[in-house]
């Protein structure tokens, strides 16, 4: 996708697998890549190259079970807030993120940032973060978290 307003965006999906996708000179006010309410969703191989987008390059709203394995960043990208973002914005129970292989070294707060917002907080379990080239800011702080064997 190069200068679409909306490269990827996916909700209320199970089981779907996006890989091999490269996102060029996004310049506009959305993620690049967008997935709300799923389950079961596997990210893979993805390339943001120059984007002057201030918010996350991936973001993942409410998503239970996620996979993302293998995202760079490349280019102008300092605008980005983050290179990957899970975010609970209900009160439900979610697990099973795995995060891995991840470079995303020259953003504004953190490579990977798992944030719950709203008044009714959900909760995250069960969840590895591991192997990424990447800062890590875990403000969910869930049981039975491993965040390991990653460089800032």
């Amino acid at each position: 996708a190069q200068q679409c307003t909306v490269p990827v965006q996916i909700s209320h999906t199970d089981n779907l697998t996006l890989c091999n996708i490269r996102i060029l000179d996004h310049d506009f006010d959305s993620p690049p890549i967008f997935i709300k309410n799923c389950r079961g969703v596997s990210v893979r191989d993805v390339t943001i190259e120059n984007t002057a987008f201030k918010g996350p390059g991936v973001l993942l709203e409410d998503c239970d079970g996620a996979l993302v394995d293998g995202f760079i960043l490349r280019g102008k990208t300092d605008n980005l807030t983050s290179g990957i973002c899970f975010r609970l914005t209900t009160a439900g129970a979610f697990s099973g993120l795995r995060v891995s292989n991840v470079s995303a070294p020259a953003v504004k707060n953190a490579g990977i940032l798992l944030e719950a917002i709203g008044k009714k907080k959900g909760t995250l379990a069960d969840y590895v973060i591991s192997g990424n080239l990447a800062r890590i800011q875990d403000h969910i702080q869930g049981p039975r978290a491993i965040i390991v064997n990653n460089l800032p």
